[in-house]
């Protein structure tokens, strides 16, 4: 994960697509265009946000796939994306589906189970 800042351009470029793409907010647009133009992935759990960047062209990567690799990747333990995953089973605005979190948190379990 990285954070980069917007240059002036890519400000002026948010400007010109908030007249054409209402619903998204400022801050959407900023991270299409910064992924855009740098060839990131994005990271979001934004459904409009998701749809619009996959639409052109740029790659996403969900919430709960960003936990799965901060596991896989030893970032974080089994335990700690077991307790993200509950944290995303407890969170009543979440919109990834329960079964999808559910899944994931059965996987982590297994594998805390094998070590």
């Amino acid at each position: 994960m990285k954070t980069v800042e917007a240059s002036a351009l890519e400000l002026l470029e948010m400007q010109r697509l908030s007249y054409l793409e209402r619903r998204l907010s400022y801050y959407d647009l900023i991270n299409f265009i910064i992924a855009r133009d740098h060839e990131y992935i994005l990271a979001t759990g934004d459904n409009l946000l998701k749809k619009y960047a996959e639409d052109h062209g740029v790659e996403v990567i969900r919430t709960l796939k960003i936990i799965e690799l901060m596991v896989r990747s030893q970032v974080i333990s089994c335990e700690e994306g077991i307790r993200a995953c509950q944290l995303l089973l407890d969170a009543p605005s979440t919109r990834i589906p329960r079964q999808k979190i559910i899944q994931v948190l059965e996987e982590f379990q297994k594998e805390v189970v094998v070590e």
